[in-house]
C-alpha cells in the first residue's frame, strides 16, 4: 500500500475534529437510546404476559 501524504489547513482539521466529536456524541446517544428501547420492550413484554395470565 502506498504512503499517502495529505495536507490540510489547521482550520479544516479543527472543523473536521469538531464534526467527528459531534458524530461520536450522536453515536453514543443512539446506543443509549437502543438500550432504553430494549429495556422498555422487556418491561412491556412482562406487563403483557402478566395481563394475559390474569385474564
Amino acid at each position: 500500500m502506498a504512503n499517502l501524504n495529505i495536507h490540510a489547513s489547521p482550520e479544516f482539521l479543527n472543523e473536521l475534529d469538531w464534526h467527528l466529536r459531534r458524530l461520536s456524541l450522536l453515536i453514543e446517544s443512539l446506543e443509549g437510546l437502543a438500550f432504553s428501547l430494549r429495556d422498555l420492550q422487556e418491561v412491556l413484554s412482562l406487563l403483557a404476559r402478566e395481563a394475559y395470565m390474569r385474564r
